[in-house]
């Protein structure tokens, strides 16, 4: 029978070891930092909400929750599968764009109930001979 010298069974089962380790090791530090920020995310929404810094703002819950919110609370609208699409358009528009155009249900949500045109500075629309104006006006710009 072929038996294998114990020098080279040493070497394999230390170098496995070292690579286990390593492994482990790397799992362990992506675990911690991924513990690290979600609790780094939690802090600064209970800060944000407890403390109510001034100058720090996170559009995207207020847009979000709000029209969602409007929806839920609305006994004579129906919540519809594009609306969670139309709310993250939304989010994603409102702080960051100078023009926003979307439909009628939309439209008098952002502009006339939560009043997210004036206070994002940007104008929304929906009505196909008001977007033409608009659109004409930016290309004589």
């Amino acid at each position: 029978m072929f038996e294998i010298d114990s020098s080279i069974k040493n070497f394999h089962k230390n170098n496995i070891e070292k690579i286990f380790k390593k492994v482990l090791t790397k799992q362990e530090k992506y675990e911690e930092e991924k513990s690290m920020k979600k609790e780094f995310h939690i802090r600064l929404i209970y800060t944000y909400f407890d403390k109510q810094w001034k100058g720090l703002y996170l559009p995207s819950l207020d847009i979000g929750a709000m029209l969602q919110a409007k929806i839920i609370w609305n006994k004579t609208q129906k919540y519809k599968d594009g609306d969670l699409y139309d709310f993250r358009h939304a989010t994603t528009a409102l702080p960051y764009y100078d023009y926003f155009f979307t439909e009628r249900s939309l439209h008098n949500m952002i502009k006339e109930e939560c009043k997210y045109d004036k206070k994002y500075s940007c104008v929304v629309a929906f009505k196909n001979n008001e977007i033409l104006d608009i659109l004409e006006k930016l290309s004589l710009s």
